[in-house]
């Protein structure tokens, strides 16, 4: 039983230490791909220059006056009648009245828009839409910011049903 010297050098083994570091980048990393993969699938491509964004974002809800608005289309004077995915702005909605009066269209009494051509490139007469009257359940009057944008002003309402809200991004 030996005493022992007071002034002898204990030496201890460290254990390493495990940072959380890598951990956390790995569950960090997970987080950030999953949140990714929620909004890929929820953006879209402007084609066109109808409304000032190239980007959108598709947003919840029920798209209602003032909110930019995609949905899928056909009319004659599109592309030869071809279905297009068209984004533009929901100028006037259902139950408000719409009313078209010396070239021009209002929405509750607030001009909106001008009428700006009267022929397609083509040479093609595009009429206005003239209409009076309150906008029925599941129609829409969509405008585009460009000025010559083939929009509701010539095209007439659009139904909305399967139209998605979205937000401008970029």
């Amino acid at each position: 039983m030996g005493m022992e010297n007071p002034l002898a050098v204990r030496i201890v083994e460290a254990t390493p230490q495990r940072s959380n570091w890598g951990n956390r980048r790995i569950l960090g990393i997970f987080v950030f791909l999953a949140l990714l993969s929620l909004i890929v699938d929820r953006i879209g491509f402007v084609a066109t220059p109808s409304i000032k964004y190239r980007f959108v974002l598709q947003a919840f809800g029920t798209p209602e006056r003032g909110d930019y608005v995609r949905l899928w289309a056909a009319h004659p004077l599109m592309d030869g009648g071809k279905r297009l995915l068209l984004t533009k702005l929901l100028a006037c909605g259902p139950g408000d009245r719409l009313d078209f009066d010396r070239g021009e269209h209002s929405c509750n009494r607030v001009v909106i828009d001008r009428i700006t051509m009267t022929q397609l490139d083509d040479g093609t007469p595009l009429p206005a839409f003239e209409f009076h009257g309150v906008i029925p359940a599941g129609q829409g009057f969509l405008l585009g910011q460009h000025p010559r944008s083939l929009d509701s002003r010539y095209l007439g309402l659009f139904p909305l049903t399967g139209a998605q809200k979205v937000w401008g991004i970029y």
